[in-house]
């Protein structure tokens, strides 16, 4: 554990701008407290993805920037999964960290600090939607809108119907957050024998015992991904493309590979140990497992709709891997993870639960009515989709961040006022990661991944 101790977990990087770039101003400093910079970027460019795949202006006839705008839309589905990835991931993390730290974990207060997260800022959303729907389609008849929106409201619109599709996604992780409350509350949450908020036994190396049951995770995980694969597979086969792959039992597979990996580096470190060393090699392998897929669509077959999107999720496991480590190896990493653009990433990945609640009402819709009024202006379509692309970004981001900070934001204050953390800053290295020292470029590092596993769920994605 020495050289894993010794080695830089550039998972958290708390940016700072360098002498050169601090005439920016504050603005576009990444400060988020007790956060996670490489996280919140992948964050933002899983959110930037969904975006691109909702896009404003169809991605024809573009000249040059054809392959850019038809790439990005190809794509952009993906982005959905690459957050279930991280989600299961943080939150996993979040519970095997109080479990090392107590020796149980609290599921109640898992559940309401999860609720304080997604459930006030949804509510208004869905308000909002309400208002629309009685002023736009309804004349106020209350009944025909809750006929519309009580999926949304039960959180089961991935099966029945919804006005605004974007939300399948939420159901998705809402459901599995339920799952995982009660299944880790069978497993870890009953007081341990001889003292119930005793920390969990080490060994020797100094990484945690894993509880009984839990050692069967993997195993669980594993058949299970593979059985969805299966049944995924049958399914296109009985169905074709109009199987439902917005529903939770065909699409929970990318959180259960990030909770495996959570295990992983909670329990079991030295599993990762080969993959920290090479992040590039382990990025590039990742990157080839998710490629078919990914400009197929799982649409395309049933091979694409079982293991192809099974490899997209352990392809965005692989990459989280290795971008997470990449800077604690390679010094130019450290530099562009100092860089403004870097936390300019990270800022939207920070706020992009907001951006992709709020998206389609306050950027994709204005806009596209905006281009349909302009088509008679004489510009190139090239030119119109960088116009309207950029103002729906800039739209989506800003009224993103706009909302954050009125709804989410408060919402964790109170939060964290009412139920504070039961999971505490952790001392002890027992990540597989090394340890390096980053340049002079205003930048720092030294969280384990399991530390960020650990905080960077505190603000979740999404």
């Amino acid at each position: 554990m020495s050289t894993m101790k010794a080695r830089a977990d550039s998972m958290r990087l708390r940016a700072t701008p360098g002498p050169a770039e601090r005439g920016v101003g504050d603005l576009l400093r990444y400060n988020h407290h007790g956060r996670s910079l490489a996280m919140d970027m992948l964050r933002g460019i899983a959110i930037l993805l969904v975006l691109g795949r909702h896009y404003v202006v169809a991605p024809e006839n573009l000249g040059a920037l054809q392959p850019i705008a038809s790439g990005w839309t190809t794509i952009g589905w993906a982005g959905v999964d690459l957050f279930f990835v991280l989600s299961g991931f943080l939150v996993s993390g979040l519970i095997f960290s109080e479990y090392q730290q107590h020796g149980r974990v609290d599921v109640r207060r898992f559940v309401i600090r999860r609720g304080f997260k997604i459930w006030p800022p949804y509510l208004v959303y869905i308000g909002v939607v309400a208002l629309w729907l009685a002023w736009q389609q309804h004349n106020g008849r209350g009944i025909r809108i809750w006929s519309e929106l009580w999926p949304n409201v039960l959180h089961v619109q991935n099966y029945f119907h919804t006005p605004r599709l974007h939300t399948w996604s939420l159901a998705v992780e809402e459901h599995f957050y339920l799952a995982a409350a009660l299944v880790f509350y069978w497993i870890l949450g009953r007081p341990r024998r001889g003292g119930g908020r005793l920390r969990a036994d080490s060994n020797a190396g100094g990484t945690p015992l894993v509880p009984g049951r839990l050692r069967h995770l993997p195993a669980f995980v594993v058949t299970t991904v593979l059985g969805l694969a299966g049944l995924r597979h049958a399914q296109y086969i009985e169905h074709g493309a109009q199987l439902n792959l917005y529903a939770t039992h065909l699409r929970f597979d990318g959180l259960l590979i990030g909770t495996l990996l959570a295990y992983w580096t909670h329990f079991e470190p030295a599993r990762l140990v080969p993959m920290t060393r090479y992040p590039i090699t382990v990025m590039v392998a990742g990157i080839a497992l998710a490629v078919p897929t990914l400009t197929l669509s799982p649409e395309n077959s049933a091979w694409t709709a079982g293991l192809g999107l099974t490899g997209v999720y352990v392809g965005f496991a692989l990459v989280m891997v290795g971008w997470l480590n990449v800077a604690a190896v390679h010094g130019s990493a450290r530099r562009l993870f100092a860089s403004l653009p870097a936390m300019l990433l990270g800022h939207i990945g920070f706020y992009s639960y907001s951006i992709y609640l709020w998206h389609i009402d306050l950027a994709q819709t204005p806009i596209k009515k905006l281009v349909q009024l302009g088509t008679s202006a004489n510009l190139s379509p090239g030119l119109v989709w960088v116009l309207a692309t950029t103002a729906y970004v800039g739209a989506a981001v800003l009224s993103g961040v706009l909302l954050a900070r009125l709804l989410e934001i408060p919402s964790l204050a109170l939060r964290d006022r009412l139920f504070p953390r039961a999971v505490k800053p952790m001392t002890r290295c027992v990540a597989a990661v090394t340890r390096a020292p980053l340049p002079d470029t205003g930048a720092r590092a030294g969280m384990t991944l399991a530390e960020t596993a650990q905080v960077s769920a505190v603000s979740k994605p999404r």
